[in-house]
């Protein structure tokens, strides 16, 4: 699995690093994660020493292998963030990357809205999308095993799970605690 190291403001032990073989967390799918909802958000602090096969970078992920869509996924796709979720990238919501440095995401669900922060900036929108499907997969941090596997290098800190949807000032907070 992923090994502690220093998290965002250099304190040992308070962050995972993932190496990029074979390092992940798992979640085993639980009711709250089963069926999501009409609400939710998830936030994490992530950094990334070096891209998976050059370009690739997996933070979260909640799907089964094969399924025609996933409930939701973070991943680093050619260098640039970006986020999806139900089976599709979100293009408006690409951002760029640079290694090394830390970044506070967070993807918050709002029934068939879909709104992207980066660094606790709205940095796109989308409206109209499915609901998200209950799905019996884990959630897992670090791999992205949707249709190709991929993980991730680098570190990922002060991981937020909520079953509803935060407000600006508490997206805020988050970003600016012990930054």
């Amino acid at each position: 699995g992923a090994t502690l190291t220093n998290d965002r403001n250099g304190k040992a032990n308070s962050a995972y690093n993932f190496n990029g073989d074979q390092q992940f967390i798992r979640i085993p799918n639980s009711l709250e994660l089963h069926n999501i909802g009409q609400s939710m958000t998830i936030s994490a602090w992530v950094t990334v020493k070096e891209w998976y096969l050059g370009a690739w970078g997996a933070v979260a992920c909640k799907a089964t292998a094969g399924k025609p869509h996933f409930q939701f996924q973070l991943y680093f796709d050619g260098k640039d963030g970006s986020f999806a979720t139900d089976g599709r990238l979100n293009n408006k919501s690409k951002f760029k990357m640079d290694l090394g440095k830390w970044y506070h995401l967070v993807l918050m669900i709002d029934g068939k809205t879909r709104r992207y922060f980066v660094n606790g900036e709205l940095i796109g929108v989308e409206t109209d999308l499915p609901f998200i499907e209950p799905d019996y997969s884990p959630l897992e941090f670090g791999r992205d095993f949707y249709a190709v596997t991929e993980f991730h290098i680098g570190a990922l800190d002060d991981i937020r799970i909520y079953n509803r949807t935060l407000s600006l000032s508490e997206i805020n907070a988050l970003y600016k605690a012990d930054n």
